[in-house]
Parts: C-alpha cells; sequence; structure tokens
C-alpha cells in the first residue's frame, strides 16, 4: 500500500508501519489504530505521510466530500480549465489539483478583474505591430532611469544575514535607519498573533523576540515589495503581483528545508525576484505588457509564449540581465533566468526549489503573476528534489499561515 497524506488520515484506519518522527522517535507502532488526537501529533512532530492497511476510508471521505458539496461541478470546471495544460497524473500535480479543487469548493470563482487588464481605451492597439520602442533586450536594459531602482537597504541586509557573525544588534541597526521597516516591525511585534500584554517599542527587543533570521528575511521582503510599488500600471494589479512573488519566496524556503537545500535566504530571496523580469518589461512599455497578458488570458497561452511571440525575448532573460546589471549575486541572475527550465541552471537544487514553489504558487492562487493556467511543473525538478507527493498539502498548508503572518508586516 502507498504512503498517504496525513490531511488525508480517518479516525480508524490501522497503521502499517511504525510511525517515526524525524529524529527515529516513534510518535505510533504498528497495527496501530489512529485516532483523532494522533492527528494532531503527527502533524506537530512533521509527518506529512504514513503507510496505513487500507485506503477505502480515504477513497470513501473524498466521495463524501464531493457529494456533499453542491458547488462541485462549477468549481470542477474551473479547476479543469486552469489545469488543462498541466500533466494531472503526476502525483505532485494530482495533490495540487485536489488542493485547487477543495480552495474552488469553498470559495466563489476568482475574481478575474483584479487581474484581466481593462483595455476600453485601446481597443485598436494592434499587439503585434512594431509599436513597440524596445526592440532589443539590450535597449530594455540600457536605460537606467527607465529600471526599477533597488532599495540600498537590499544589499545591507543580505550583507548581514549572509555573515554568521551577525546578532540581532546588527539586523536591529540597519531597520532602524529605515522609517517603513521600523514601523512595520513594530507593527508585527505588536499584533494579535504573538499577543504581547505590554507593548514593544524597541527595534532591538523586536528582533530578538521575532528572530534574527526571520526578522532579517521579512526585512527583505519588505525591501523587495518597495521595487514593485514603484512600478505603476493603470492596466495590472500590482499588489497581486507582489503578494505572488512573495508567496514564491515563502514557499522557496520551505521546500528548501524540505529538501535539504542549505542557502535559506538566498533561496527565498531568489523565490522573491524570480519575476523582476517582468517589472523592467512593465516598467518600461507597460500597455504592451497588459495587451501580452491579455493575449494570456483570451488564447491559453503562457506567458513566455507571449512574450517570445510579441516581444522576441522573455521577463527571464530581461531579470537575468538587471540581476547582472546592478552586480547581484550569480545565484539570482541565474534562476531569474532559468527558473522555468531547471535543468539549465548553475544551480540545479536552488533553481529546482523556486520553479516548484512558483508551480505550487500559481496553482492555490496566492496573489497573480498574469498567469491564466497552472504551469507545467518540470519532470527534471521533480526527480532532483526528492520529495514524496504527500509532503505537498503540508507545503501549502504551513505557505499558508507564513503568508498570513507576512501581509500583516507588509501591508
Amino acid at each position: 500500500m502507498a504512503k498517504i497524506a496525513v490531511a488525508e488520515l480517518v479516525p480508524g484506519m490501522i497503521v502499517k508501519y511504525d510511525i517515526e518522527d524525524r529524529n527515529g522517535r516513534v510518535l505510533l507502532n504498528q497495527g496501530a489504530v489512529i485516532e483523532s488526537h494522533h492527528l494532531r501529533i503527527l502533524k506537530m512532530w512533521g509527518v506529512y505521510e504514513v503507510d496505513i492497511t487500507s485506503n477505502e476510508a480515504v477513497t470513501l471521505k473524498q466521495g463524501e466530500n464531493a457529494g456533499e458539496n453542491s458547488n462541485y461541478d462549477s468549481a470542477a470546471e474551473q479547476v479543469n480549465s486552469r489545469f488543462s495544460r498541466s500533466n494531472t497524473s503526476h502525483p505532485c500535480v494530482s495533490q495540487l489539483y485536489k488542493i485547487a479543487l477543495s480552495k474552488a469548493m469553498e470559495s466563489s470563482l476568482s475574481n478575474l478583474n483584479d487581474i484581466i487588464p481593462d483595455f476600453s481605451q485601446h481597443e485598436d492597439y494592434d499587439l503585434s505591430s512594431g509599436s513597440n520602442e524596445f526592440l532589443t533586450l539590450e535597449d530594455l536594459i540600457n536605460e537606467d532611469d527607465k529600471l526599477p531602482v533597488l532599495p540600498d537597504i537590499f544589499s545591507k541586509l543580505m550583507e548581514v544575514l549572509e555573515n554568521p557573525r551577525s546578532n540581532a544588534l546588527d539586523i536591529a541597526k540597519i531597520i532602524e535607519k529605515d522609517q517603513s521597516l521600523c514601523a512595520a516591525t513594530l507593527k508585527l511585534v505588536n499584533s494579535s498573533f504573538y499577543g504581547f500584554s505590554k507593548k514593544i517599542d524597541n527595534i532591538y527587543n523586536s528582533v530578538v523576540i521575532l528572530g534574527t533570521k526571520q526578522l532579517g528575511m521579512l526585512a527583505l521582503g519588505l525591501s523587495v515589495v518597495k521595487i514593485f510599488n514603484e512600478v505603476e500600471s493603470q492596466y495590472l494589479n500590482i499588489k497581486k503581483m507582489w503578494q505572488h512573488s512573495l508567496g514564491v519566496g515563502i514557499c522557496s524556503k520551505i521546500i528548501a528545508r524540505m529538501a535539504d537545500c542549505q542557502d535559506y535566504n538566498k533561496i527565498f530571496v531568489a523565490g522573491m525576484i524570480h519575476d523582476i523580469g517582468k517589472l523592467v518589461i512593465l516598467k518600461k512599455i507597460p500597455l504592451k505588457t497588459a495587451l501580452i497578458i491579455k493575449e494570456v488570458w483570451e488564447k491559453d497561452l503562457f506567458v513566455l509564449e507571449a512574450e517570445e511571440k510579441y516581444l522576441g525575448f522573455t521577463h527571464c532573460q530581461a531579470g537575468e540581465k538587471f540581476c547582472t546589471k546592478f552586480k547581484m549575486p550569480d545565484i539570482f541572475a541565474d534562476i531569474a533566468r532559468n527558473h522555468h527550465n531547471p535543468q539549465n541552471s548553475q544551480f540545479p537544487l536552488q533553481c529546482s526549489v523556486v520553479h516548484l514553489a512558483e508551480v505550487i504558487v500559481n496553482a492555490v492562487e496566492i496573489g497573480s503573476s498574469g498567469e491564466k493556467l497552472v504551469l507545467p511543473l518540470n519532470e527534471y525538478c521533480w526527480e532532483i528534489l526528492s520529495l514524496s507527493s504527500n509532503a505537498i498539502p503540508v507545503i501549502v498548508k504551513q505557505l499558508q499561515v507564513e503568508m498570513q503572518t507576512s501581509l500583516e508586516f507588509l501591508s
């Protein structure tokens, strides 16, 4: 019998083999009958899949859930459309499909008005014309005054977080020099999420309470959000774009830990800026970028396909050029270029982490990168990460929890 996800366990199932935590501690013995409190224990100790003697109860549970929800047909139609170019027979994609279907049944259909651009004033614009003033990728990158600006605090935070000798005081000194970051830090530490009875009004104490690495990554996230906020667009929802990027950053960090991939900070940032090329293109040619997204939604294309067709280059190439121009670490430029094709990366494991994160965030609809369809999963990525498909529900659940905290910090 194959392993099944803890999220799909129901009381009454029988454990086929001993269930151990990561340190080898036995949590449930072979032959034990699963009870409700066992489900909480398994989740608490980070167990995300187990062997059971039969999966009949799972099948029954899934069938009952589908029958109970009157929205099943419309939800299934919506999700089938979004996954139309994905391999839903793949174990990982199958898990994402189930999660997306469950989400669709619980909520109304996606509000596409937040994603699809408004072209009421530009109906006669010809997307295929030569009206694009930037004819080459080099033209796109060369004019500094029209590029998004990387905040000074970004490089300072990266330097401190990468230094093993850095401490809470080092982080606090950087945060104190940025008013918006100070306000966000104090807002988070005094929020109901932490529940302190006494107000915290000191940045150093805030860093100690929240944790140097945790707050450092949130601060990096805020510095990246500043790049998005600098780009104005009357056609696209910028907030949805940075929520997508934040989701990919957080999800990348979660996957990296599961896959025993080091450099959590760099992978988090790489996930945050994987689509930086889209901002570069959007800032310089906003109307044509928006028209490309419109084409994506009307013709069921992927953004990469539409960019190659109408621009002659992609946001992946633009992102690599941007990172190189501003002398960012090589891993950022590489992942910006290869996150759709990690087999071409010089950092294949890290790039695969970001690729899977983007597929997950896209599938569960956190923010929007402009895509209508769920991105296809790269087989190489799945093989190199060596994760179980039953890890997917755990990743999604943790992603949702961390997104809630992060959005409270960044909003």
